[in-house]
């Protein structure tokens, strides 16, 4: 039995526990698929006490929404994909298998906080708890829901998952099919209850770890990368307290912005997340003077139709090189960067553990390739349940370890889109974040505006910290904007 059980005031002796059933007729025990057994790896090193891979956030839905049917519909839900019924299995030391449970009943404890001073404030603050809770790792279910009641038609659902079984996409995958079940029972009809096996990607990874070579191609450019690849951020700071945790910094792009960028990508051969990836080479590698940059960049790494409906953990992450000079301009940068994507895409299901492992980093004390990523999730959270649309927002726990990752939550179709900064605070203070994005942003509109420049002439200062440093400068020698501009500067 999984003991989740909450006391929830004004819900009639309704249990939230999760029972596993029947266990005699449970699936056959599966190996970790190749994304799974990495973030096994670092779960373990982190120590089962840590939320670092706890992912999800929450959905508001503003409309009466039946609780009974939501629950009913959470049961149906857990039944169709059997990711959400997936365990792992203790074993020896090195063999961590998972099996899918046949049966899990699964109940969505209720929360009222309608009568508190300021509802959202009460709800978000049990939300984020709740979140940063580990997950027991072995033997027990890796999810968690709940709904939380802000008045009388005014709800959120919450749910956290640990990524050892679900990535974005998952999520707004299982978000629409909640959404369609919930429907299906409140209109009398039939739910549909089939759905692909995640089964189906665990054998695909076993025949390709089966059939790759034992190291990576000389192609990958990640080999073909400077063994020392090139940090972005300054080096750790000492953390009072042990570990120093992470913040993030949430920025809105705003919905005819961002369609102005997508449009004039796509007019150049290029695509949004291009675009974005070249105004973080342009700044990182302006503020250090030089011309090279690695990159964490998560890969989505569904290969067919499929696998693009099937519930689980797929993603990847590549480290991509980038080396690339300042007399382009912004157009030719970002078609620049698609080549080497396409290139470092032939390769993206290779673990980057192995290739740490390979280029000697984890005994350099460098852990990754890579210290700043971007994370372009693009997920249609376009759920409804039943009249009812719902609105999904992300949580971020504070045990990143990363110095810096951008995520740039595209959820739904017109609506603004969300820029998360979540910066490891060894490394990046909050101040050098409020201090990056405006500069972004400069950046970007100075390519939109003018995208025959070079890179070496686009600014990487905000408007009004040039006028800061011309104010400073105003009794000296006359000094030229590019001058300025080019001089390294921190994050």
């Amino acid at each position: 039995m999984y003991n989740n059980r909450e006391r929830v005031p004004g819900v009639a002796s309704s249990t939230a526990d999760q029972v596993i059933e029947d266990s005699s007729s449970n699936d056959p025990q599966r190996p970790l698929t190749s994304p799974q057994r990495e973030v096994w790896f670092e779960q373990v090193l982190q120590g089962e006490g840590s939320p670092l891979y706890n992912i999800g956030g929450y959905m508001r839905l503003e409309g009466p929404l039946d609780v009974t049917l939501f629950r009913r519909s959470a049961q149906l839900l857990v039944l169709k994909h059997d990711v959400l019924r997936t365990a792992l299995v203790a074993g020896d030391e090195g063999d961590v298998p998972q099996q899918a449970w046949a049966h899990l009943t699964v109940d969505v404890p209720l929360h009222d906080f309608s009568s508190a001073n300021d509802p959202l404030q009460a709800a978000m603050a049990w939300m984020q708890q709740r979140f940063d809770e580990p997950f027991l790792l072995y033997g027990e279910p890796l999810f968690r829901y709940a709904l939380l009641q802000l008045g009388p038609t005014s709800f959120l659902y919450f749910g956290c998952y640990h990524h050892l079984i679900a990535d974005g996409w998952t999520i707004a995958l299982l978000t629409r099919s909640h959404g369609e079940l919930y429907t299906a029972l409140l209109e009398g009809r039939e739910p549909d209850l089939t759905a692909p096996s995640y089964q189906a990607f665990v054998d695909n990874d076993q025949q390709y770890q089966a059939s790759r070579p034992s190291r990576p191609s000389t192609s990958t450019g990640c080999i073909n990368s400077s063994r020392r690849p090139s940090r972005c951020s300054r080096r750790a700071t000492a953390w009072p307290a042990g570990h120093a945790p992470s913040r993030c910094n949430s920025f809105t792009l705003p919905r005819p912005w961002y369609d102005r960028l997508s449009a004039f990508a796509q007019s150049h051969g290029a695509t949004t997340f291009h675009a974005l990836l070249a105004a973080v080479y342009v700044y990182f590698t302006r503020i250090a003077g030089r011309h090279e940059l690695t990159l964490g960049l998560p890969v989505l790494n569904r290969a067919n139709a499929a696998f693009k409906a099937t519930a689980g953990l797929f993603v990847g992450v590549t480290a991509t090189h980038l080396r690339l000079g300042p007399d382009l301009s912004f157009p030719q940068l970002m078609q620049a960067i698609g080549r080497e994507l396409r290139q470092d895409y032939r390769h993206q299901r290779f673990p980057i553990s192995t290739l740490n492992r390979e280029l000697g980093r984890l005994g350099a004390g460098q852990q990754q390739l890579f210290d700043v990523g971007l994370s372009y999730e693009r997920h249609d959270y376009a759920a409804a349940f039943g009249d009812i649309p719902g609105t999904a927002i992300p949580l971020v726990n504070q045990h990143q370890t990363e110095p810096l990752m951008l995520y740039v939550r595209e959820f739904h179709a017109d609506a603004n889109v969300q820029l998360d900064f979540v910066h490891h605070l060894a490394y990046f203070s909050s101040e050098d974040i409020q201090a990056l994005q405006p500069r972004l942003m400069t950046l970007l509109d100075a390519a939109l505006d003018q995208p025959q420049l070079p890179l070496a002439c686009l600014p990487v200062l905000a408007p009004q910290e040039v006028a800061q440093i011309t104010a400073w400068n105003a009794t000296g020698r006359p000094r030229e904007e590019a001058d300025l501009l080019d001089r390294p500067s921190s994050p």
